[in-house]
């Protein structure tokens, strides 16, 4: 289960990983926001998605990389400047809840959005080849910016 646990909390981080990394370059303002250049390490959507698809499956990947909402000027690639709002990050209690061949369901309570806990399920599918375990699935989108059904175009 620590495994599990560790597993979780690094797909929950992961997109901070790249809107909080360090930026380089001016301030560019666009439609009243401001962006900065992504560094070298993700300065391509390529990069990221290798990166988040360590954790999650295509679909949550695609959400994930449009919710950063890059934009591409002069061939850089730009995320807003800002703090991304508090969100449920880490998780304090875990079970799986059901197991059904390359899959399982799992119920964690995660901490991090104030006080309190946020319970969320996820289905994790594992690679039956290499055994690579992918979240396919995640409850709790609808109050955090980072799994909303994501509907304008993205940069790619």
């Amino acid at each position: 289960m620590t495994s599990l646990r560790a597993f979780l909390n690094a797909a929950e981080l992961v997109w901070f990983t790249v809107i909080d990394s360090e930026r380089v370059g001016p301030i560019i303002v666009r439609g009243g926001i401001d962006y900065q250049a992504l560094p070298p390490r993700f300065d391509s959507v390529a990069k990221i998605r290798r990166l988040f698809r360590r954790y999650w499956g295509v679909r949550f990947t695609n959400i994930l990389i449009c919710n950063l909402r890059l934009l591409r000027i002069n061939g850089r690639l730009y995320a807003p400047v800002g703090d991304p709002p508090e969100l449920p990050t880490t998780v304090v209690a875990l079970r799986i809840v059901k197991r059904s061949g390359d899959s399982i369901l799992v119920r964690a309570a995660l901490t991090g959005l104030g006080e309190g806990r946020t319970t969320i399920f996820y289905t994790i599918r594992f690679d039956p080849k290499t055994g690579a375990a992918r979240i396919v699935n995640r409850t709790g989108r609808r109050n955090d910016i980072r799994y909303q059904r994501c509907v304008r175009s993205c940069s790619r």
